[in-house]
């Protein structure tokens, strides 16, 4: 394989064989050219047929594909942590094995970044079922561009929650995460959640491209969609390590109150709305964790000033239950009246 490519675009499967075809698909399909990819595919030992259809591609574009097999199952974050070592592209993708791009969406994200010096660009996605139109956003909107010059601009950035908290649909410049250290946690679901933090905490300039170009397919199978799968406590670790991220490294102490925003609500309600709904019955071991560790974090959360500003009614509601006891029955009862 050559080792000059405008870009790598990191993909780790596990038992993809019913999806990996589509997503390759318009991989190849993209009008900046296969031969200006690194595509690297990591088999996260799968059990199916993933492993053979990852082959078929590596042999069809020997100088594009590097394909690494795992022997043992180690989950995503290890997968594109693995991946991002071997990367030798100027910039890097994340595209999840069950969804797929529009043919435009890394030459645009490419032009955008390349144009701006930016540290990242993105575009939006699409919730997919795979059997819906793909929704049209106004592409006559001018390419957004940001500069994060000020300890009062990334604080903003951090309370609007501008660029989501997903890593997936942008197109970062890799010497900006070897620099900056950012990598996905490990070994857990919610492996996101530390490398999007890092990136609002890190990125100086950035291009958000107003057209959906990513289709996120939601897979009913997947572990973040399953129900009652012990892996949800993940989230908890997740953002365990977020904090003890923002904490050694310095940021808490810089950016406190737009942090203590984040955390309420990307650590506590995110699960509650999320994760709470994804088990037929209420797992109140679980809940009561996420109260103690949002607790532990935010002690006096009622005295952050952006709660008020930046809250809805119904959010605000949510965070009472961190001052109140209430139990299992309670709880579920409250939650099965209020559409979360």
């Amino acid at each position: 394989m050559q080792m000059t490519k405008l870009i790598s675009v990191i993909i780790p499967c596990y038992n993809a064989d019913k999806y990996i075809h589509r997503c390759l698909d318009s991989i190849k399909a993209q009008s900046i050219g296969i031969e200006n990819l690194e595509i690297i595919l990591v088999d996260d030992a799968s059990t199916d047929g993933t492993m053979t259809k990852l082959n078929e591609f590596e042999q069809l574009y020997p100088e594009n594909v590097m394909l690494i097999p795992l022997e043992e199952n180690s989950r995503q974050g290890t997968a594109r942590n693995i991946a991002l070592s071997y990367a030798s592209g100027e910039y890097v993708t994340f595209v999840d094995s069950d969804d797929w791009l529009e043919p435009n969406m890394l030459e645009r994200l490419y032009e955008e970044a390349r144009l701006g010096d930016v540290d990242f660009s993105m575009c939006l996605h699409y919730m997919d079922r795979g059997d819906t139109p793909l929704p049209k956003a106004d592409s006559t909107e001018p390419p957004k561009h940001f500069l994060i010059d000020s300890d009062e601009k990334r604080s903003l950035l951090i309370t609007c929650m501008s660029i989501g908290t997903t890593s997936v649909c942008k197109l970062y410049k890799r010497d900006f995460l070897i620099n900056n250290e950012i990598l996905f946690a490990e070994g857990i679901c919610y492996e996101d959640h530390p490398f999007i933090l890092m990136v609002y905490l890190c990125a100086n300039r950035f291009t958000v491209i107003n057209e959906v170009l990513y289709h996120y397919y939601v897979n009913e199978s997947s572990t973040v969609n399953s129900i009652d799968s012990t892996r949800h406590y993940d989230i908890l670790e997740a953002d365990r390590i977020s904090f003890e991220l923002c904490t050694n490294r310095g940021y808490w102490d810089k950016y406190k109150d737009a942090l203590e925003l984040y955390f309420l609500q990307v650590g506590f309600l995110g699960p509650i709305r999320h994760t709470l709904s994804r088990f037929s019955e209420l797992p109140y071991d679980f809940y009561l964790e996420l109260k103690s560790d949002t607790l532990e974090r935010i002690p006096s959360y009622m005295d952050n000033l952006y709660v008020e500003a930046n809250m809805t009614e119904l959010n605000k509601v949510l965070l009472r239950l961190l001052t109140i006891d209430i139990g299992p029955e309670e709880l579920a009862k409250l939650l099965s009246s209020i559409a979360i």
